[in-house]
């Protein structure tokens, strides 16, 4: 069969079978057994895939419901689904690495994400070159993005950050934003010089992507976790974007970078910026660059633009 998953998914059943051919050596009944043993691991698989596929949605959708009964209930899904890719970790590699199937590769990768296995990294990587499947390549950044190991390749990735499909473009960046934070916390160098310079255009064009959000959001985040104060200017424009996703992710990004020049304008957009977990990420931000200055925060401060302004204009006359 044309499957590398049936293939060695037979194998491995057929295995047992040596030396226990019956006395007649009938090669009708080795042919009955292996086609039979063939079907009934290429069920049991696509049975895997299934249930596999329902548990990582599941997750995916109680990671975004508030509340700790969402949380509790992901918690004790998430568990269940480690242990059953973890299970079936080396059939889900196969599936990857198999072309001929791209339904199965979907599911297959997207399970990944929840493998503990060093494998996994370098296949992932692996099917991200040269695949001509937006969905395949979706679900294999996820994975990546939920992995956030230093020891993932960027070189196929960068690339990603240019594709033609805008899911794709924000999957990438996104991996990026949690690789790039691993490997310097790793003690690596953010990118190699060749992605630096290959990601910095598609960087730039991210940031103001006239038409996703998520890709500017994840772009902003890629430029706050690079850290580099050249990019503050670029972020301090970003920061005008009204869009809550793209403005918490540059405040962020604005407070890992550092500059202490970013303050007045994230005090300036306080009233302006709806309440919630967005206004609490720009807040976040000030108080971060504060305590970075050497300052403390007033508790009385909270989130009143008036109150930020009137502390900045005390403590460093802006």
């Amino acid at each position: 069969m044309r499957s590398t998953t049936r293939l060695l998914l037979s194998f491995a059943l057929l295995l047992p079978l040596a030396g226990c051919v019956s006395s007649s050596d009938d090669p009708t009944i080795i042919s009955e057994e292996t086609k039979s043993s063939s079907v009934t691991a290429e069920m049991e698989i696509g049975r895997t895939l299934q249930i596999l596929d329902r548990q990582v949605d599941k997750v995916v959708s109680l990671r975004s419901q508030p509340g700790q009964q969402a949380f509790a209930e992901r918690k004790i899904t998430e568990s269940a689904l480690r242990a059953a890719v973890g299970q079936n970790t080396d059939a889900l590699l196969a599936v990857v690495a198999d072309r001929t199937e791209p339904g199965r590769r979907r599911i297959a990768a997207k399970a990944l994400a929840y493998a503990d296995d060093p494998r996994v990294v370098p296949a992932l990587a692996m099917a991200l070159s040269a695949e001509p499947d937006s969905r395949v390549l979706v679900n294999a950044l996820y994975a990546l993005a939920t992995i956030r190991s230093a020891d993932t390749p960027t070189r196929p990735v960068v690339e990603l950050a240019s594709h033609v499909s805008a899911d794709v473009r924000n999957h990438a960046l996104m991996v990026l934003s949690h690789v790039i934070l691993a490997r310097r916390r790793a003690g690596k160098s953010p990118l190699d010089t060749s992605d630096r310079q290959l990601f910095g255009p598609a960087l730039e064009l991210s940031l103001f992507d006239p038409q996703d959000p998520f890709v500017r959001g994840h772009a902003a985040a890629c430029a706050g976790a690079l850290g580099d104060p050249r990019l503050v200017d670029t972020l301090l424009n970003l920061l005008r974007d009204s869009h809550p996703f793209v403005r918490t992710r540059t405040a962020i990004a604005l407070s890992r970078i550092g500059d202490l020049k970013a303050m007045p304008a994230l005090a300036s957009i306080i009233d302006d910026t709806p309440r919630g977990s967005t206004r609490s990420a720009v807040v976040t931000a000030l108080e971060a660059l504060v305590e970075r200055s050497g300052n403390t925060v007033p508790p009385t401060l909270g989130e009143s633009e008036a109150s930020w302004k009137q502390f900045l204009r005390n403590t460093y006359g802006r």
